[in-house]
């Protein structure tokens, strides 16, 4: 039978705790998978120190830009594979796929592949040349 979590108050904040639940996030895994571990703290405790606590929330952030970064070159890694397996090649199609949504969604900015438009519909800006003439 597998172990549960034990119900009741929620910990209360620990740095070192905290610091260990970034570094899982860091290295490649969810939020949801973190919490699960022994020792770690709930998800409502996690979202609930991102709410009070300005250091965590930016550590938190820092985290998730580097599990994007973790599962860009894992995704790569995965496509590198040199399987000739059809059902290994589509499985190694959908988890790269997966890695790849999932990173455009939580670091846009690096790994989003919408393409920037110009908008063609806008105004040219007019630019007016002032002449002085001498007066003689």
């Amino acid at each position: 039978m597998s172990e549960k979590k034990k119900m009741g108050r929620p910990p209360i904040w620990d740095e070192s705790l905290a610091s260990e639940v970034c570094a899982r996030i860091a290295s490649g895994r969810s939020l949801r998978s973190v919490t699960q571990d022994k020792g770690m703290p709930s998800m409502q405790t996690v979202f609930r120190w991102m709410g009070q606590y300005e250091n965590f929330r930016n550590q938190y952030a820092q985290a998730c830009e580097e599990r994007a970064d973790y599962l860009a070159e894992e995704a790569l890694s995965i496509a590198d594979d040199d399987a000739t397996d059809h059902g290994k090649v589509q499985r190694d199609r959908l988890r790269v796929d997966t890695r790849k949504w999932f990173v455009s969604k939580i670091h846009p900015k690096k790994y989003s592949e919408r393409i920037q438009q110009e908008d063609i519909t806008a105004k040219p800006k007019q630019l007016v040349i002032v002449r002085e003439t001498s007066k003689s």
